[in-house]
């Protein structure tokens, strides 16, 4: 009976975890979080959009300011500049007006202008000047050489790539390369969040114990591993609870905008069909991993210290390691097949890459079958360094111990 003591800690941290406020309010108000942080920058983009902007033009080219009238949207006003090049310039610098456009004479040869303003951050507005007028001096370069206006419209149109991925598996399906990339996005930040959520609270919840003396109690009833092995797992079934309730809701809230917009029921299918059927439990499987790989550390980190100041100061290098797959996001999604990706892929402290690599490209089942054998193999040596300095870290109070210290707990 003794080896199942592990429960009645699993069960104590299980439940005082997913009772507390902290657990409640981040379960509920998480969602709307990410909502957000998603959708408030776009929002605030397009509301920045309609506002009305006025920029005054001196043309000596002739014609780039009429070719703007008839593309740039009704926000964004062209109003003529009598004066000179240096006092639309100073006007800017008084505040008299806000933006300021110069088109030299020479720029169907030089194809530069130039942008005065007190901000030159309107980049998305900055970047629609920049491919209308581009596009005018094309067609006016492509009608000297007697084009008409159709053979012009034929001549810059914009080819359209339909993009499929090739498999031995599922042979050609069509795959959206944006929706890709972020599914693959959202696969990392997902375990990354994971991580920083839960994999700490080992550490908090040991330091607590510590200090509130309830561990003296429990060591003298149940072996330091099983404690360890109680709370770590009592801590992931908390997280995988939050997944599910996450789940439910994310389920719920698809359905309900699906039934009020067709365009976002479209979406949401181009998006969902971009996702693997297995990708639940490979997600699953990559959360439970990564968490059991981050939390042993910290479980063994918190028993180390008796002051929660001192343990954030050595969790630096940890929380670096953590972050370091959003780091290499980008090589790694843009090549997931390159010797590169795939090693980095293999390191169980970067294995949510892994996962963005299944999410996005056909993985071999070896790297995958390796890539879980890491990692198990990882946890398993953890464990038993973790073990040495939990049993005797955990009963140590007073001044943090040295790094030659933790090393004879080691060889104890």
């Amino acid at each position: 009976m003794s080896k199942y003591k592990w429960l009645i800690i699993f069960n104590k941290e299980y439940v005082q975890t997913v009772r507390t406020k902290a657990f409640l309010l981040s379960t509920l108000l998480m969602p709307l979080v990410l909502i957000l942080l998603m959708g408030l920058p776009t929002y605030l983009q397009k509301k920045s959009m309609e506002k009305v902007k006025t920029y005054q033009v001196l043309d000596e080219s002739g014609s780039i300011t009429e070719a703007l009238a008839e593309n740039l949207p009704g926000t964004m006003v062209m109003a003529s500049w009598e004066a000179s090049k240096d006092e639309g310039v100073a006007a800017v610098r008084n505040g008299e007006i806000e933006t300021f456009l110069y088109f030299p004479g020479d720029i169907r040869e030089s194809y530069e202008f130039e942008y005065y303003s007190r901000t030159v951050s309107d980049s998305q507005r900055i970047s629609l000047l920049q491919s209308i007028v581009s596009r005018t001096l094309q067609r006016e370069k492509i009608s000297k050489r007697g084009f008409t206006e159709g053979e012009i419209n034929e001549l810059l149109k914009k080819a359209d790539v339909r993009t499929f991925e090739v498999s031995k598996a599922e042979g050609t399906k069509k795959k959206s390369a944006s929706m890709s990339f972020l599914v693959a996005y959202i696969l990392v930040f997902l375990i990354y969040i994971s991580v920083l959520t839960w994999a700490p609270m080992m550490l908090r919840s040991t330091i607590e114990d510590k200090n509130n003396r309830v561990v003296e109690v429990v060591v003298s009833h149940v072996k330091s591993g099983s404690i360890m092995a109680g709370k770590i797992i009592g801590t992931a079934a908390a997280g995988i609870t939050q997944y599910i309730i996450w789940g439910v809701m994310v389920a719920g809230a698809v359905k309900l905008l699906s039934l009020l917009s067709p365009s976002f029921k479209a979406g949401a299918h181009a998006f969902f069909t971009q996702i693997k059927p297995d990708m639940f439990i490979y997600f699953i499987i990559y959360f439970i991993l990564g968490y059991l790989v981050y939390s042993v550390v910290f479980a063994a980190l918190g028993a180390q210290f008796s002051d929660m100041k001192d343990a954030q100061n050595s969790m630096g290098p940890i929380i670096m390691l953590a972050v370091l797959p959003l780091v290499l996001f980008m090589p790694v999604s843009q090549d997931p097949e390159s010797t590169m990706s795939v090693v980095i892929s293999q390191i169980p402290y970067l294995s949510s890459l892994m996962l963005m690599r299944i999410g996005i490209s056909h993985v071999p089942a070896s790297q995958i079958a390796l890539s879980i054998i890491l990692q198990v193999v990882t946890i398993g040596v953890e464990i038993w360094i973790a073990g040495k300095i939990y049993r005797i870290g955990i009963m140590s109070y007073g001044k943090k111990p040295s790094l030659k210290e933790v090393f004879s707990w080691l060889n104890s």
